[in-house]
């Protein structure tokens, strides 16, 4: 990105209010990170409860009170609307929303004893980016305010890998939904990326991902570059 570019993008985003989820590590930490920097006010959203520290921490990092935090679990649709809600209760308003959140499965589909993992890697990747999109949707029409979305996918959704049958098909239909999205511009714009595995905890922990040959002959991409994209 240009000096120019770069500067453009830092005014499109001073002021502007930013809700991240998964924010407690990896992409969504780094990104969150990056925005608060960049003078936006960023809501922090995320199961884990460390989630308060990492926002602790930005705040220090930039020296002023650039973001808050809730602990949600985007498995419960209430707790999306929780969420938003929030936003508007401490910011007034909200412009950017960036459904980051997602899990893998942790074993090959066929070898699951239940249904138990399918239902949550469901939820979790696509229900949920679906519904907040929903309700973003709705509040910036009726709010006439321009609004951004953007949709964590991955390089999963782009080509089918056997081992990771429940995660490809979540991030595929991920793309296929954020395509649908064009008709909301450019009042809403709605985008995704799809990034080759970033070396994240999500990635690093993932026995699948590890194992798949690409991974180990080419090795994992630095999440500074998937941010850049982002």
């Amino acid at each position: 990105m240009s000096t120019t570019s770069l500067d453009t993008y830092i005014s499109n985003i001073t002021g502007k209010v930013a809700i991240v989820t998964g924010a407690a590590s990896g992409l969504g930490k780094k990104l969150s990170e990056r925005l608060a920097e960049y003078n936006a006010q960023v809501l922090l959203v995320d199961i884990n409860p460390s989630v308060s520290q990492v926002s602790l921490e930005i705040n220090n990092h930039v020296n002023r009170n650039a973001t808050s935090w809730i602990v949600c679990d985007l498995c419960n649709l209430q707790d999306i609307q929780k969420y938003l809600d929030h936003a508007i209760h401490i910011y007034g308003h909200y412009d950017i929303i960036v459904n980051n959140a997602g899990i893998a499965n942790e074993q090959s589909l066929f070898s699951q004893p239940d249904s138990t993992e399918l239902d949550r890697i469901l939820a979790l990747n696509l229900r949920a980016p679906m519904e907040a999109t929903r309700i973003a949707v709705q509040y910036f029409k009726a709010t006439g305010r321009k609004g951004t979305v953007l949709n964590t996918a991955s390089v999963g959704g782009l080509l089918p890998i056997s081992i990771m049958e429940s995660y490809g098909t979540t991030k595929a239909g991920l793309i296929f939904f954020t395509a649908t999205c064009k008709s909301l511009a450019p009042l809403i714009r709605v985008n995704a990326v799809a990034p080759y595995f970033a070396d994240t905890p999500l990635v690093a922990n993932n026995r699948l991902v590890q194992s798949y040959p690409l991974v180990q002959q080419v090795g994992l991409m630095l999440p500074e570059k998937v941010i850049k994209a982002m």
